[in-house]
């Protein structure tokens, strides 16, 4: 599993279009609650397929396979934003 959490020279952009299985990740989103723009927090890459094998019972969905997940913050009311994607 691989996290990557800083905004550095470019990496967190760099990395928001190659540690995703399908298309690249925004680098910011619209917030759920206020509407503003959030920011790309953090990046998670579960290229080992931890949590498919944490699937709890009775869950009808959940990841089946390796796992991308982008965590957005608003930087306005401070809401947090996730997308996700897989193999």
């Amino acid at each position: 599993m691989k996290i990557i959490t800083r905004q550095f020279y470019n990496y967190m952009d760099k990395m928001s279009k190659e540690m995703t299985y399908q298309e690249p990740f925004p680098t910011s989103t619209k917030c759920p609650k206020c509407k503003k723009l959030t920011k790309l927090l953090m990046l998670i890459d579960d290229d080992e397929g931890l949590l498919s094998h944490q699937r709890p019972k009775n869950v009808e969905i959940w990841p089946h396979d390796c796992t991308a997940i982008a965590l957005y913050l608003c930087t306005n009311c401070g809401e947090m934003g996730v997308e996700w994607n897989q193999a």
